[in-house]
């Protein structure tokens, strides 16, 4: 019985596991500035502008807000990547359900009003 047990335990491992013998990778990059307004004396956010790239071997995506800076042809960010709101939640989540997976994570700016953050994704090919 511990014999069997031994190899029900061990046997799936290996089987289960696929290694993958070449990745493709992305960068996202979240950059955001919040708009103050002076309110009564006292400094208010009223709104966040937000600027996002992604790269993926050589395409390279960029937005303003909701807006494409691609060209033309270029679609929404919402549209690209089938998302309802924009957060990097949502956009991280929008991607993993493509195959990517996050590796790293940068702050790059953390001095209100302004913020940075970068992700490596990848994903296999």
């Amino acid at each position: 019985m511990r014999r069997l047990l031994l190899i029900f335990l061990l046997l799936p491992f290996p089987v289960l596991s696929e290694a993958c013998n070449k990745f493709e990778y992305g960068i996202l990059s979240i950059h955001t500035v919040v708009v103050e307004k002076e309110i009564e004396g006292a400094s208010t956010a009223v709104h966040k502008n937000l600027q996002i790239s992604w790269e993926a071997g050589v395409k390279v995506k960029n937005w303003y807000n909701n807006r494409s800076l691609t060209g033309k042809a270029g679609k929404p960010l919402k549209q690209f990547f089938g998302i309802q709101t924009i957060s990097a939640t949502a956009i991280l989540n929008s991607l993993g359900s493509n195959g990517w997976e996050a590796f790293s994570h940068v702050v790059i700016v953390q001095d209100y009003p302004q913020s940075g953050r970068e992700w490596q994704l990848k994903r296999c090919l």
